[in-house]
């Protein structure tokens, strides 16, 4: 039943067949959604942090994240697509044979593949973009907000 579908989910010999455009597409995508979390977590990030006052950092943060997530949204969203058009059997088959696909998208060689990251790197994109950094960023401005009526400061740095 799943055995041919299970090889398919598996197959990376779509990359041998694919048009070198698709190829570069892909690594390009890859290379910049890479870039972009090394960058703003390893070095930007950092960066700011140690540089700016507290406040500062936050309205910084808050105006780079949704650009930041949304980068990594829309490559996420190339890469799974590229990666759908470099296997496109897996599409064809999921419309002959829709629950013996799902099965062996369900298994651990769908999830370790690149469509498999590619589902879990686009799904939690879009979870911290529409959901998780609005919030902080609510809790950040009412913490900034009660910082300033009670006259704290709140321009050291922690380090």
């Amino acid at each position: 039943m799943g055995s041919g579908i299970s090889s398919l989910v598996r197959n990376v010999n779509g990359w041998m067949h694919a048009p070198s455009t698709l190829r570069a597409g892909y690594v390009l995508a890859w290379g910049m959604t890479f870039g972009f979390q090394v960058w703003q977590s390893f070095i930007g990030g950092i960066v700011a942090f140690k540089t700016l006052p507290r406040q500062t950092f936050g309205l910084l943060q808050s105006k780079t994240f949704p650009v930041y997530f949304l980068a990594n949204t829309l490559l996420s969203a190339s890469l799974l697509t590229l990666d759908m058009k470099l296997r496109p059997d897996l599409l064809t088959n999921f419309k002959k044979v829709p629950l013996a696909t799902l099965i062996a998208l369900n298994s651990r060689h769908f999830w370790g593949s690149t469509a498999g990251l590619g589902v879990m790197s686009l799904g939690l994109n879009v979870l911290n973009g529409v959901w998780v950094a609005p919030k902080t960023t609510e809790v950040m401005f009412e913490r900034h907000r009660l910082e300033r009526l009670e006259g704290r400061s709140s321009e050291k740095h922690a380090s």
